[in-house]
C-alpha cells in the first residue's frame, strides 16, 4: 500500500468515528479540565487529536481510543500516556491473556495486563528522597498509615507520583505545572488493607483519582474515612478552601 492510501484510509477511519460518534465525543469533550459553556467542540477535531494517542501509522486502533475517550475514561491532555499504554500493549500481547485491544473494556483493564508484564521501577534511593522532600514538596500530614504529600516542583510530583499513570507523574507531556498554576496538588499515601495506596486530589478541578488515574470509587472513599487522619485532613480542606464563608 502506497503512503497516500495509508494518509486516506485514516483520514476515512477517523471521518467515520467523528460522524458516527459526534454527539458523545462532543459531550465528552464538554467534559474537559477548563472547557468553557461558549467554547465550540467539533467532533472531527477532537478525533484529530485522538489520533495522537494511536502508534498504528493506520489508526487501527483508533476506534477503542473514541470508545474509552466518550466514557471519560481519560483526557485529551493523558494522549501521550496512552499512546504510551497501547504501544506496550501491542509489544506485549502475545503473551497476555487479552490479544484485542477491543476486547479491553476499560482503561483499568489495560492497564493491569500491561503492569503484570512489566517491570516496575526501581525505588528511589533513601537520600534522594530525603533531599527531595526537604527541598521539593511539603507533608502538612505524615503518619505510618496516612501521608499527605504537596509535591512543589515536577521532580517532586514524578517521585512521589511513581507507579501511578497520571499525567502528573509520567516523563513525557508532563501536566504537573499546569495543575500546579491552579492549585496544591495533594498526593495522598494512606494504608488500606496492608497495602500502600495512592491517590491524587486537585480541587481547583474537582479531581480525585486513584492510580490508574481513574475517578476514586466510592469502596476506596469508605475505606479512607475509616482512618482518623483523613477526616483531619479533610477539615483541612475545608477550613482552606471555605474557611472565609464559615465566619460569614
Amino acid at each position: 500500500m502506497r503512503a497516500k492510501e495509508f494518509v486516506y484510509l485514516l483520514e476515512d477511519r477517523a471521518d467515520f468515528i467523528a460522524t458516527q460518534m459526534k454527539s458523545k465525543i462532543e459531550t465528552a469533550a464538554q467534559q474537559e479540565p477548563g472547557h468553557s459553556v461558549d467554547q465550540p467542540t467539533d467532533s472531527v477535531a477532537i478525533v484529530d487529536q485522538l489520533k495522537q494517542a494511536d502508534p498504528d501509522p493506520q489508526g487501527k486502533n483508533l476506534q477503542f481510543i473514541a470508545n474509552m475517550y466518550v466514557r471519560q475514561q481519560f483526557k485529551l491532555e493523558d494522549l501521550a500516556r496512552l499512546r504510551d499504554s497501547i504501544a506496550k500493549f501491542i509489544k506485549m500481547r502475545n503473551t497476555l491473556q487479552i490479544k484485542d485491544l477491543n476486547q479491553i473494556k476499560d482503561l483499568k483493564q489495560l492497564y493491569n495486563l500491561i503492569d503484570t508484564e512489566e517491570e516496575q521501577p526501581a525505588a528511589p534511593s533513601a537520600k534522594q528522597q530525603t533531599r527531595d522532600i526537604k527541598a521539593n514538596a511539603d507533608r502538612p500530614f505524615d503518619t505510618p498509615n496516612f501521608k499527605v504529600i504537596v509535591p512543589k516542583t515536577q521532580a517532586a510530583s514524578c517521585l512521589y507520583g511513581a507507579g501511578t499513570k497520571w499525567c502528573t507523574a509520567g516523563k513525557e507531556d508532563n501536566q504537573f505545572k499546569n495543575y500546579a498554576a491552579k492549585g496544591d496538588l495533594y498526593i495522598i499515601m494512606a494504608n488500606l488493607g496492608g497495602k500502600t495506596r495512592k491517590f491524587q486530589l486537585h480541587m481547583e478541578t474537582d479531581s480525585f483519582m486513584n492510580e490508574r488515574d481513574l475517578a476514586i470509587s466510592k469502596p476506596d472513599i469508605s475505606a479512607l474515612s475509616k482512618i482518623p487522619e483523613y477526616t483531619q485532613f479533610l477539615n483541612f480542606l475545608i477550613k482552606k478552601y471555605y474557611g472565609k464563608y464559615l465566619g460569614a
